[in-house]
């Protein structure tokens, strides 16, 4: 099967965009429905829009329509293939039935971004969702309580991931993050695995059990990497192989972890060779359990046979920003698609050696994995994980000398100072002398100078006078204070992608050739 991996492509007619209400938006989630008749691709996008896209037929979009008007993090077929649950930045998950393409159920009781959403394999009703609310909430669709198809958790658990060392992280962001679930994945219908965005640690929850406490409830397993220089960072996504005692965690250490949910020991497999600066990033197993894939910070996406950890053996190139969300084929790995920041949709597609020739130009091909000139570190330290995309840190302000000497003696200082030129090497020679005076020393040239005083020449045009600087302990100390006060920036974060509720007018459906219900009928006819 590497044949078949290294001769993926990607053709300009295999190129979708991501569209919004106000123009191109980037895909957050990518998913291809489990029916080996259909392949059948959803893609959601940062404006709440979902795409479904026919691989099966050349350019083909089925139907595009709008599910939230805010961000959809994440998507999540049901095993019947007719339904699909979308979560999104508005607090909200909601499912749909793709036949008529009609919201027929609304959860509601998170009270922050929902990124993740995983159905249980052995019940098709029960499905799980993790929040920036630091929540994690199971939901059964049999239980509508609130009627009107409003929905209330089944099950929740509140702080699942917060960190008992919150207060005393080195991260300033750390605080805000310490409490959000990042991904959550089904094993069965009693244990469900979790991630956090600071705690490094997965937590397997017993769905048998009531958990009433708020603070710090407790998990029935924990596991962890046994390199401890992973402390502080957090995970992106959750994968279960098929057998489900396999678990893949993707790292904001640049590291991709295999847990074994036999045994729920600490890892030690370790998968790694690629950035992860985001927690956008997601990952994806073939049907066959046999290769990994997860996308990158470096704008590629990178595959790994799951019998070698290490470095990747293939990267995928064809994206001028970070690769977030990548997808396998329902039942082959003779189709793989990444989605990235630059708002494109590549589907890569298995081609014979003879026609690739005969392809034109613009053709991307899979290659084998290039060593990074400067790899990835895994240890934390040198700088956090971003939270927000294209996030620009504020440039620091030079400080002029007056903000050491507060407060000035007078309006000549500040012109004064101002005029000093500020050098990395100062030359002595360019340095005017200072002459020291004080009463003293006018009076009794044999009496040492004050050394509480400073008399510095006045450059200034308007007078001659000499301006005194006051040095006393005093005035030092709170120089001191204020010289820390104003040194410190002030962190803000903006984030561009979760326009947590953002005004958006309703968008309309876009309509496109082909049928929707050609797709979810009860009598499905094969590929052509």
């Amino acid at each position: 099967l590497d044949s078949v991996i290294q001769r993926l492509a990607c053709q300009e007619k295999d190129v979708y965009e991501s569209y919004g209400e106000t123009g191109l938006v980037p895909p957050f989630a990518s998913k291809f429905r489990k029916d080996k008749n259909f392949d059948l691709l959803a893609v959601a996008n940062e404006d709440g829009d979902v795409m479904l896209i026919d691989t099966c037929k050349d350019e083909n979009i089925v139907k595009s329509f709008t599910a939230h008007h805010n961000a959809i993090y994440d998507i999540c077929w049901l095993s019947d293939d007719y339904h699909l649950i979308t979560v999104s930045g508005d607090h909200r998950a909601c499912l749909w039935d793709m036949n008529t393409l009609k919201n027929i159920g609304t959860f509601k009781r998170h009270t922050g971004s929902i990124k993740s959403v995983d159905v249980c394999p052995n019940d098709n009703a029960m499905f799980a969702t993790g929040s920036r609310d630091g929540t994690i909430c199971v939901w059964d669709v049999r239980d509508n309580s609130y009627g009107n198809a409003v929905y209330k958790p089944s099950i929740q658990i509140q702080s699942a991931h917060r960190r008992k060392d919150a207060n005393k992280s080195k991260f300033p962001f750390s605080k805000k993050l310490s409490n959000s679930v990042s991904a959550v994945a089904f094993q069965d219908s009693i244990n469900l695995a979790s991630t956090g965005s600071t705690d490094s640690v997965v937590k397997i929850w017993d769905m048998r059990k009531t958990y009433l406490s708020n603070l710090n409830p407790s998990p029935r397993y924990q596991m962890k990497y046994k390199d401890d220089k992973t402390h502080g960072y957090g995970f992106t996504s959750l994968v279960f192989d098929s057998t489900f005692k396999k678990l893949y965690a993707s790292s904001t250490a640049n590291k991709i972890l295999m847990f074994n949910t036999h045994t729920y020991a600490d890892a030690e497999t370790v998968y790694d060779g690629f950035k992860c600066n985001t927690y956008y990033i997601k990952l994806a197993l073939s049907a066959d359990d046999q290769y990994l894939a997860c996308g990158s910070s470096s704008n590629k996406a990178y595959v790994w046979k799951v019998n070698l950890p290490g470095y990747p053996k293939w990267e995928f190139p064809g994206h001028s920003s970070e690769v977030t969300t990548v997808a396998w084929g329902s039942h082959d790995v003779t189709k793989f698609v990444t989605c990235g920041d630059d708002n494109r949709i590549l589907i890569w597609r298995t081609i014979n050696h003879e026609n690739i020739e005969q392809l034109n130009k613009s053709l991307l091909t899979a290659s084998k994995y290039k060593f990074m000139t400067s790899p990835p570190s895994s240890v934390p330290g040198d700088s956090p994980p971003k939270t927000t995309r294209n996030h620009s840190p504020k440039t620091p302000v030079m400080k002029t000398i007056k903000s050491f000497f507060q407060p000035l003696s007078s309006p000549d200082d500040s012109q004064l100072i101002n005029e000093i030129p500020m050098t990395h090497n100062c030359n002595e020679n360019l340095v005017p002398p200072v002459q020291v005076l004080s009463p003293s020393k006018n009076m009794n040239p044999n009496i040492n100078p004050s050394p509480t005083s400073l008399s510095i020449p006045s450059h200034s045009k308007s007078n001659g006078k000499e301006n005194q600087l006051s040095f006393s302990s005093k005035e030092a100390s709170c120089g001191q204070l204020k010289r820390k006060t104003l040194s410190t920036p002030d962190i803000q974060r903006h984030s561009k992608r979760g326009r947590r509720n953002s005004n958006v007018n309703a968008k309309k459906n876009q309509n496109s050739e082909g049928n929707i219900r050609n797709y979810f009928t009860s009598s499905l006819s094969p590929k052509e």
